[in-house]
């Protein structure tokens, strides 16, 4: 296992993970970081009915329910079409001048956005296990 991190806590696994996860881990770079609580934009992700959440220097995560809601309308289709019986995903986009990203978004089921999300607070547990109570508390409350 190679992980290569991006940023400071956020992991990817070139030899496990495929450049698909890479607009997702961009956000969660700047959504999980240790300036602020854990769960600041967290609770906006994956609590509070999936609301939208995102901001400088250019990315979001939403939840999409419809396709008149998503970015790329046709590619949320096709993302749904393959995962049937959802009702919705998750939609990562970055501002592509910043992430340098091609394609800056992709779609992902909330079972692949936890799991990231996860592996990052645990990154941040090891680096700072003053935090371990709010890590573990945040992976209990949001992430079960």
């Amino acid at each position: 296992m190679v992980k290569i991190f991006i940023g400071d806590y956020v992991s990817f696994d070139h030899e496990k993970q495929s450049n698909e996860i890479l607009p997702l881990l961009e956000c969660l770079i700047y959504a999980i970081t240790p300036g602020r609580p854990l769960d600041y934009f967290l609770k906006n992700i994956l609590a509070n009915g999936f609301g939208p959440t995102g901001g400088d220097p250019g990315w979001s995560i939403s939840w999409i329910e419809e396709p008149s809601d998503a970015l790329y309308p046709d590619d949320w289709q096709n993302f749904m079409n393959s995962h049937a019986g959802a009702s919705g995903c998750f939609e990562a986009w970055t501002y592509q001048k910043i992430s340098m990203l091609d394609p800056c978004y992709a779609y992902y089921d909330r079972h692949t956005l936890i799991s990231e999300v996860q592996a990052a607070l645990e990154n941040i547990k090891l680096r700072h296990p003053d935090r371990s109570h709010e890590v573990d508390k945040i992976i209990k409350e949001l992430c079960s």
